[in-house]
Order: C-alpha cells, then sequence, then structure tokens
C-alpha cells in the first residue's frame, strides 16, 4: 500500500518535474524563446488551475482515505463488520490517516467480538426464556399441564371451536380413593400414582390437538376438540383401563365428560362447560366408579331429541 508521503511525492514530481524536465531539453536544443514561453505558461496554468490541483491533492491524500473511513463507520453503524482496511506493518512514523485506519481495524475487531459475544448470551436468554415459559405452563410433578395453562388455552379453544363449528370436549378424572391410599401406602405411592397417570394422558392423547392437564390434587382432565363422539370415549376409556391394569393397590379412575359435537351450533360458555364435566364426574362416582360417564350440552341433547321425536 502506497504512503501519503510517496503519494504526495509522486504528484509534485508530475506537476514540478515534467515542465522542468522540457525545459531542460528546450534549452538544451538553444530554444530559449520556447523554454521561457513554456515556463511562462507552465505559471500560468499553475496558478489558474491551483484550487482545482489542490482539491485533486487533497483528495488523493487525505479525502480518499476519509471517504473510506466513514463508509467502514456507516457499514458499522448498520452492523457490518466485515470491511476491515488492508494495512502494511505497523510503522512508528507512518502518517496519522493510516493511524487512524488502524485503530478503525481494531475498533472494528472489538465491536464484531463484543456482538457476537451479544449474539451468544442472546442465544442463551432467549433458551432459558423459553424453558421457563415452558416450565411455568407445567406440572412439577407429573409433567402434564397445569391448571393455569387450562384456564388460558380453555377460552382460545372453545373460541376456535365456535368460530369453525367444531365439537369441543372436556374430560375430567378423579382419582378414586387416593386419600386413602395416600394414607394406607404413604404420600410416595400416592405421587407415582399421580406420576402413572400424567404418563397415561400424554400417550393416550393426540399430541398436536389435545390438552392433558393436572387440575389439582389427584383431579386431572383432557381438553380436546375436533374430534367424534366414538373417539372420545375410546380415548377416556383408554385411560381409564391402562390406569386400572398398569399401578398398584387397585387403584381406578372415575371419568368424566362434557361434550358438544359443534352441530348444534349452541356452545355452552367455559363455567357451563365445567359444570357440566363435574356433573358428569359426579355420575360416574355415584354409579359406582371406575367407569367413564358422558354428558352432551343442552342443545346437543335437544338436538338429538328432536331427531327422535
Amino acid at each position: 500500500m502506497m504512503s501519503m508521503t510517496t503519494r504526495l511525492s509522486l504528484i509534485l514530481l508530475v506537476i514540478n518535474g515534467l515542465p522542468m524536465a522540457a525545459e531542460v531539453l528546450l534549452l538544451e536544443y538553444g530554444r530559449r524563446e520556447d523554454a521561457l514561453t513554456l515556463a511562462v505558461l507552465w505559471l500560468v496554468a499553475l496558478l489558474v488551475l491551483l484550487v482545482p490541483l489542490a482539491r485533486c491533492i487533497i483528495y488523493l491524500i487525505v479525502d480518499r482515505d476519509l471517504q473510506r473511513i466513514n463508509r467502514m463507520c456507516r457499514a458499522m453503524r448498520d452492523g457490518d463488520c466485515s470491511g476491515a482496511f488492508a494495512l502494511p506493518l505497523e510503522r512508528e512514523d507512518e502518517h496519522e490517516l493510516i493511524r487512524l485506519k488502524r485503530h478503525m481495524n481494531w475498533m472494528l475487531h472489538a465491536v464484531a467480538s463484543r456482538e457476537q459475544r451479544l449474539q451468544s448470551c442472546l442465544h442463551i436468554v432467549m433458551r432459558n426464556k423459553q424453558e421457563y415459559q415452558r416450565l411455568s405452563t407445567m406440572d412439577g410433578l407429573t409433567g402434564v399441564f397445569n391448571r393455569g395453562y387450562f384456564e388460558e388455552v380453555f377460552a382460545r379453544v372453545l373460541e376456535e371451536a365456535r368460530r369453525c363449528r367444531d365439537s369441543i370436549a372436556l374430560i375430567l378424572i378423579d382419582c378414586d380413593g387416593f386419600k386413602q391410599i395416600n394414607d394406607t401406602h404413604g404420600h410416595q405411592v400416592g405421587d407415582e400414582l399421580l406420576l402413572r397417570l400424567g404418563s397415561i394422558l400424554k400417550t393416550s392423547v393426540r399430541e398436536s390437538s389435545d390438552f392433558p392437564f393436572r387440575y389439582g390434587g389427584d383431579e386431572f382432565g383432557v381438553l380436546l376438540s375436533g374430534i367424534d363422539h366414538q373417539r372420545l370415549l375410546k380415548i377416556a376409556e383408554t385411560i381409564r383401563a391402562r390406569f386400572e391394569q398398569d399401578t398398584p393397590c387397585d387403584a381406578t379412575l372415575s371419568v368424566g365428560i362434557a361434550f358438544c359435537e359443534g352441530s348444534c351450533g349452541g356452545y355452552p360458555d367455559e363455567n357451563a362447560f365445567k359444570r357440566l364435566a363435574d356433573e358428569a364426574l359426579y355420575a360416574s362416582k355415584h354409579r359406582g366408579k371406575n367407569q367413564v360417564v358422558l354428558k352432551k350440552c343442552a342443545q346437543c341433547e335437544a338436538m338429538a331429541q328432536s331427531r327422535i321425536g
């Protein structure tokens, strides 16, 4: 890379050296008048072109490098840290613009390094945020969704079902005699039962569209949409049967289902739907426990009666 001194020396050599060399040649051949005329023309041209020449020299010596530095600064402002200057080895007597470029290169490297560290920290923060959000929606013991998340998603699923005129179902599940199991076998056995029930729920429902959750204590549930009557009963019966077969202490489940087909066009609100599921769960326990009871919404029942009539 050509230094500032070398560039300025070449410019001055061109401006002064060529006319002087021409005059020497003219004098050598005895053409004094032509040499004098050339000297006068050179002085006139120098006076006339003094300002444009000065601007050209300033551009070649200073402005061009300042423009490159400004372009680098704009690129850094826009997040581009790839435009480092190609510079010679550092010397003690180098021009201030060269030193400025060298400092800009160091600054560019520092900015790029800090941006890389910030991006890494941001990635960790976003990953931790996603993990905290996931944990805030999950029940710590069983790994299914917690009640807070159920309340949040229930309104959204119900509204989506209304909009699409799709079916929706709420399954409520209660572990029969859970308090007695805790008192007889200890809380560790009780926790193992709850863990097993959570595992059964997660593997028995549709992963993409159903929401298994812990309602509180030994009460669990599943929120489903876009499902037909027979498939719904099959899922509920599978949960009940697997729990009865795979758990000790003769533990069983009472299951109540609130169901709206969607075609009736009369969706209950959230509280009414929960009450309907509670009624179905109470009916399951009243009839002897360890069974599935389904109740349809009033509009579905009315539509079914009209068909029979």
